[in-house]
């Protein structure tokens, strides 16, 4: 059995991801439960018939540890989401911590591959069908259509402002152009140069419609 353990505190599960999860789950509850509470004492039973854990990052932090620690002991999959995630980091093939709306938007395949096989599959749950296209191009739009969308006084420090949306945005679409690589040094790498170069706003559009292309076409950024 699979356990998602989310705390649905804003609603997301039902408004940001296309479709219903709170409802859609309960079409599959023969291979997962979705959990929105828990106490410390429940964890040990869960484990009992857990295959793999879903668990959101900000979950109660002494359930979250108890889980933690279980699933090291029992070599039981664990895969903690969140926004706040930009690389997916497999940490062993037990271990993953993942993106939240991309353990969403693969969730489904994910648990029926598991239905139809009894196999979990991280890797299909990280890499699905087409996020990485789909994705990239809503940041490519979300990029042209607010940081990008005034060609006067562009300057890339003022503009992608260390953690704000536009930075964490540019740093993700560079990850999914190339998701072999070490992103936060890959991404300091990348950085450093626009800076050098003195990119322009057309210069910048130019980029990020290379990183995409790239993204769809499966390639790297730094092969050329």
């Amino acid at each position: 059995m699979i356990f998602l353990i989310d705390d649905n505190k804003y609603g997301q599960m039902s408004e940001n991801y296309g479709v219903d999860f709170t409802q859609e789950l309960k079409k599959y509850s023969d291979c997962i439960v979705w959990k929105s509470n828990m106490t410390v004492e429940e964890v040990t039973d869960l484990f009992t018939v857990a295959s793999c854990i879903l668990l959101h990052d900000s979950f109660d932090n002494n359930v979250k540890i108890e889980i933690i620690d279980l699933s090291k002991k029992q070599n039981i999959p664990l895969v903690i989401f969140s926004g706040s995630i930009t690389a997916t980091v497999f940490y062993s093939n037990l271990n993953v911590r993942i993106k939240k709306d991309r353990m969403y938007h693969n969730l489904l395949t994910f648990i029926e591959n598991f239905r139809s096989k009894n196999v979990i599959d991280l890797e299909l749950l990280h890499l699905g069908s087409n996020y990485n296209k789909l994705k990239a191009e809503i940041i490519q739009d979300r990029l042209f259509y607010s940081a990008l969308l005034s060609n006067s006084n562009f300057n890339y420090s003022s503009t992608f402002i260390s953690e704000s949306k536009e930075y964490k945005d540019l740093k993700e679409l560079l990850y999914l152009s190339n998701p072999n690589v070490e992103i936060e040094s890959a991404f300091s790498e990348f950085e450093e140069d626009l800076l050098n170069k003195d990119v322009d706003i057309v210069e910048m559009k130019n980029i990020i419609k290379q990183l995409v292309k790239k993204v769809i076409n499966n390639g790297k950024f730094f092969s050329n």
